[in-house]
């Protein structure tokens, strides 16, 4: 259909993981859905950084993800507030993933 197959990687699994908050969910739906999509001349391993970074941080960051609920609430936190800590170090995760798999399909 046109759509490039990095761009599933990415999107499926954050859907996924913000919906479900629970990367096991995110991991268990998405690997075998995407995994046979690729090519016997793909490395499914740089594939695999972009699913699981992409899974851990929309889990991570989902509004019903049960540790944020919590501790939150234990805190007395706004979820916003934790957001804003939390954010620059997801966000860090999330760029070493892209920045992993752009330089294995460079040096591919």
């Amino acid at each position: 259909m046109g759509v490039p197959l990095y761009l599933l990687f990415i999107i499926f699994p954050f859907v996924i993981g913000w919906v479900s908050a629970s990367f096991s969910i995110t991991i268990g739906l998405t690997v075998p859905f995407l995994f046979p999509l690729l090519s016997p001349d793909t490395n499914p391993a740089l594939y695999a950084v972009l699913l699981y970074a992409s899974g851990f941080f929309s889990y991570f960051i989902s509004p019903i993800h049960l540790c944020q609920i919590v501790s939150n609430n234990f805190f007395g936190i706004r979820p916003i507030d934790a957001y804003k800590k939390q954010f620059p170090t997801l966000a860090i995760t999330f760029a070493a993933g892209l920045l992993l798999f752009a330089m294995g399909t460079f040096l591919n």
